[in-house]
């Protein structure tokens, strides 16, 4: 069974708080720049990523610099993947992500900042196909997968295989570009159906597993389960209009 503290509890009621204050502020935003000319549209991921850094501030209970170099070196590299993957995620990032965070914050033994994040992350989730990530920006974009990258690696370092399937639990948005070389899967249904069964895959393989090897695995067996679904789900997809006709 999964613990949920009080603490952590209360972590994700102030960031479902942060999370509303970021959709109001959007709204506004957007109202905005639907009145004046020239006036630029609002930047989710870069409110999002902004409140995260300014609500870990006020909560003082997540450092900023203690990590290993190892560990910024992963937080680095998976910035620069993640940051591709999330450009091309479109309205579906917003979307996805708060499920992948849920993810997260089962296996990583240091939960307050994957709970933080998961709060902002849900008010938004709500607001999904309003949310565009081309409208982010590649900065906003960028800095928004190094805040996911960076709650990954520090809440992680207690138990480093836990950085692997947490990766693995980023789903449909870790894999986004190998899948778009292969095929795209168009429907909502589809997608959010696939990115849940990788989720799942990931953590009843290996939620809370000290061996790096079985972490691995896991993440490659999810990985797998979206290239099958990217090769076949379209050529069902495409069989049944067939027969529809």
């Amino acid at each position: 069974m999964i613990e949920i503290s009080e603490k952590l509890v209360l972590i994700i009621l102030y960031g479902l708080i942060s999370g509303i204050g970021v959709v109001g502020l959007s709204v506004a935003w957007r109202l905005l720049s639907r009145r004046r000319k020239g006036w630029p549209a609002p930047q989710p991921a870069v409110l999002i990523a902004l409140t995260f850094l300014v609500g870990t501030a006020l909560l003082r209970q997540v450092p900023w610099f203690d990590q290993d170099w190892w560990l910024l070196g992963i937080a680095v590299l998976l910035t620069v993947w993640l940051s591709a993957s999330f450009a091309s995620a479109t309205g579906w990032l917003y979307l996805l992500l708060p499920f992948s965070m849920a993810g997260i914050i089962t296996t990583v033994p240091d939960t307050e900042a994957p709970g933080y994040l998961f709060g902002i992350l849900v008010p938004t989730m709500m607001f999904a196909w309003r949310f565009r990530s081309e409208s982010s920006g590649r900065i906003g974009v960028a800095t928004l997968a190094g805040i996911v990258a960076w709650v990954i690696c520090y809440s992680g370092q207690g138990r480093p295989a836990s950085i692997v399937v947490s990766i693995g639990c980023l789903g449909i948005l870790a894999a986004l570009p190998l899948l778009n070389v292969l095929t795209r899967i168009t429907s909502k249904w589809v997608m959010l159906i696939l990115h849940c069964l990788s989720i799942g895959t990931v953590l009843v393989l290996a939620r809370t597993t000290p061996h790096m090897t079985r972490a691995i695995l896991a993440a490659f067996a999810a990985l797998g389960i979206l290239i099958c679904a990217a090769l076949f789900v379209p050529q069902i997809t495409k069989s049944q209009i067939r027969n529809s006709k």
